[in-house]
């Protein structure tokens, strides 16, 4: 069990809450003010296997590395704008990204592909990004030089393994007498790291995220999740994602405490090590996406469950996907005997361009659920039904905005405010929404400098998230450019998909992805659906699929066009686990999804190979 530091209290003392007190104002003076005031204590440590503790780091040993690598690039180009981090999950790449910002580099977190070769993305990225820079590990160095120069044989890319670097180099000493770096003195308001968007509906683009957007995100997560001295957390999500680097990585280097980290596909591989080192050393703060928790149910054995203990466990966060009332309670039901308080969970709602964290409860306090009309839903209004209702769709509440936030609900093309029984655009406004898109002047004046048109308040942040307000919650219904428009009526794909998968015995819980495809002129309905591994050779087609046509039909009024059976896995998503429907959709056209079985209307059962001009007749 990591031991508690009651000597590191927060907020510091004589800090009031505003930022002109602050004793940092950019995340290396919070790295190097956690240096001075607590050298020798715990920063991260890393399962090397999700389970084995590899190594770990101080805060002193971060600032010496982040020192270390920051000379480095000072000495190789001062001017140098920005440096692509290319890691996999461990401490490296939270040196790297340090070192970046000691030397007044602009970090780019980039996903680590599988296979160990450079993606397809890269160059593109680099491009956008204005650098040719990338770094890295020397064991991952040759592997990734060699995939790029197969992709781009004229790339100029300079490929960096951090961990090889001259620890002394050769630089004029500053005023004290330190030859190994000096503070680049960037401003509250300079760019920290570009987050590129996961890419849900198109193309990922590059989120500008300055280092008073990411401090001020950090406090609003220090807020609402309550965290002080004895917080622990543990964490599994990807470094490169928002979630995993300003949810887990930064926002326990902001409060003092120390992190527990593995990779995602130690996670993935083995649900069971996360709920482990939550027990192990009695960690305090943790979470993810839903299918993170609905893993544990489906992968975690009843023989293992004694060797658990959450009841340390307070603050169990969700968030980057719809969060599922039904897998909440199926959650707590498994391991309540393990010391999980159901109250612990706290459903959130974030977005890159807003840096993370948007709304979230209080901790301790009861999630809200409501149940309404589907109905009502596709005329984009809140009509409470009763629980049991065959029509009735059970959406969660995601808390509040904090601090200086505001949020409104707003008509998308009227541009003025919902009342709390309709359904709009979810609009955000604060000092967390991100400078807006790099090189991409048109898009961040569209998405970040919207105003009500009745008022002229503004500039907001349109996510193009659809929802509503009540009871001081915030509920998501869905996002615009995923809605389906079918004979007038407003359909939203994650509440089809959510039907399709619970029709029968062997779908794959959050495996599913609902779409309108042109058949011929008019709009209709396709749904792919996952089937679980262990009931690929069992299940049978014909059946399944006449369940899923009949429910969906029974809960929608839906009749669908098409419905597909793939493969576990095999379905398009984000970094962070989302469907990419948009993908989904293409691949299903073009006849490159894993299906096992398929049906269209008017075919028989069989496997499914899409016309050249990507039409269904």
């Amino acid at each position: 069990m990591v031991p508690q530091d009651p000597s590191s209290p927060w907020p510091p003392p004589g800090w009031s809450g505003g930022e002109e007190d602050r004793p940092f104002q950019t995340l290396g003076e919070l790295l190097r003010y956690r240096a001075r005031h607590q050298p020798v204590h715990l920063a991260y440590v890393f399962l090397s296997d999700g389970e084995l503790e590899a190594e770990e780091i101080t805060y002193g040993q971060l600032d010496q590395q982040a020192r270390r690598i920051g000379a480095w690039l000072q000495a190789r180009d001062p001017q140098a704008g920005a440096a692509a981090l290319l890691y996999t999950p461990g401490l490296r790449f939270i040196e790297a990204f340090f070192g970046c910002l000691y030397a007044g580099v602009v970090a780019i977190p980039i996903q680590t592909p599988p296979g160990l070769k450079a993606p397809d993305g890269l160059a593109a990225i680099l491009r956008d990004a204005g650098t040719r820079l990338v770094l890295t590990t020397s064991s991952l160095l040759d592997v990734l030089k060699v995939g790029a120069m197969d992709r781009d044989p004229g790339s100029s890319t300079c490929w960096v393994a951090t961990d090889q670097l001259d620890p002394h180099p050769s630089h004029q000493p500053n005023e004290n007498g330190d030859h190994s770096w000096w503070d680049p003195e960037v401003s509250v308001d300079s760019p920290a790291f570009y987050q590129y968007t996961s890419g849900t509906t198109e193309a990922p683009r590059g989120v500008v995220v300055s280092h008073r957007n990411v401090l001020s995100n950090e406090e609003v997560i220090r807020q609402a999740f309550q965290h002080d001295h004895n917080t622990i957390g543990v964490g599994w999500l990807p470094h490169y994602h928002d979630m995993g680097l300003i949810g887990n990585i930064l926002q326990t280097l902001y409060i003092g405490r120390p992190c527990i980290l593995m990779s995602p596909f130690h996670f993935v591989q083995r649900p069971f090590r996360w709920l482990k080192a939550i027990s192990r050393y009695g960690a305090t703060s943790s979470g993810g996406p839903n299918f993170a928790y609905e893993l544990c149910i489906q992968k975690v054995k009843s023989s293992q469950l004694n060797q658990l203990d959450l009841s340390s466990w307070n603050l169990a966060f969700l968030g980057a996907e719809a969060v599922r009332w039904d897998t909440m309670k199926r959650f707590a039901d498994k391991f309540s005997a393990c010391g999980f308080n159901p109250s612990a969970f706290h459903p959130c709602y974030g977005l890159a361009e807003a840096t993370l964290f948007v709304t979230g409860g209080n901790e301790g306090s009861k999630p809200v659920v409501k149940t309404v009309s589907s109905q009502g839903l596709m005329d984009h209004r809140v009509v409470p039904v009763g629980e049991e209702s065959e029509q009735g769709i059970t959406v969660m509440g995601c808390g509040r905005e904090w601090l200086d936030h505001q949020v409104l609900i707003v008509d998308p093309e009227q541009r003025v405010r919902c009342p709390a029984d309709r359904v709009g655009e979810i609009w955000v406004q604060g000092p967390s929404v991100a400078m807006g898109y790099r090189n991409l002047s048109l898009e961040t004046e569209l998405a970040f400098s919207a105003t009500l048109a009745d008022s002229g308040i503004g500039p907001f942040l349109r996510t193009g998230d659809l929802g509503f307000i009540q009871d001081d919650n915030l509920f998501i219904t869905g996002r615009i450019k995923d809605i389906i428009i079918l004979q007038g009526k407003t359909l939203y794909p994650h509440e089809i998909e959510r039907t399709a998968e619970q029709s029968w015995v062997g779908l794959r819980s959050g495996g599913g992805a609902a779409f309108a495809v042109d058949t011929g002129g008019r709009e209709q309905v396709i749904i792919v659906q996952e089937v679980e591994r262990s009931a690929l050779h069992s299940i049978n087609p014909s059946q399944s699929i006449e369940a899923i046509r009949r429910r969906v039909l029974a809960v929608h009024g839906v009749r669908l066009h098409g419905v597909a059976l793939t493969r576990p896995a095999t379905i398009p998503r984000t970094s962070s686990g989302k469907i990419k429907r948009a993908t989904c959709r293409n691949e299903f056209l073009d006849g490159r999804l894993a299906v096992v079985h398929c049906w269209l209307l008017g075919s028989p059962l069989q496997p499914f190979t899409a016309g050249s001009d990507g039409m269904i007749s």
